[in-house]
């Protein structure tokens, strides 16, 4: 199996993607540095996931952020950072995944992946509770 996911920029994501590499040693995976509200960013981890394992078989979007503890201490820019981490990556997964996931491939064009005949996927989407724990979001 291989996995592509977001490394984020906290150094606990090395941590958990070697605990997990270790629990499933037949398991890939690989960090992959992007944005994923940034629609470029997304296009591009699905070009490279579709060219170095031929499929997309499933995608979890698990983003989310918690803003500013009220309104009176929200800013415009904090409030886009929220958009774009809570409606433009769930967004992103949904309008492009499924076309990816429709990609097929023989055995013989990735040697690691599975042949691919027909057309799945399953997107999961997660989202937070944070906002039953205070703050204006």
């Amino acid at each position: 199996m291989e996995v592509a996911c977001d490394k984020g920029t906290n150094s606990g994501y090395d941590a958990l993607i070697e605990e997990i590499a270790k629990d499933s040693p037949n398991t890939k995976i690989v960090g992959y540095p992007f944005n994923v509200a940034k629609e470029d960013e997304t296009l591009g981890l699905i070009d490279d996931v579709l060219n170095s394992w031929g499929r997309l078989d499933v995608w979890v979007c698990s983003s989310g952020i918690l803003g500013p503890p009220s309104l009176e201490a929200t800013t415009p820019a904090d409030l886009q950072k929220c958009f774009e981490a809570n409606s433009m990556a769930p967004f992103f997964a949904l309008k492009y995944g499924p076309p990816a996931m429709g990609k097929m491939t023989t055995k013989q064009a990735y040697p690691n992946a599975a042949p691919k005949d027909q057309k799945y996927g399953s997107i999961i989407v997660v989202s937070s509770v944070a906002s039953t724990y205070g703050g204006m979001f």
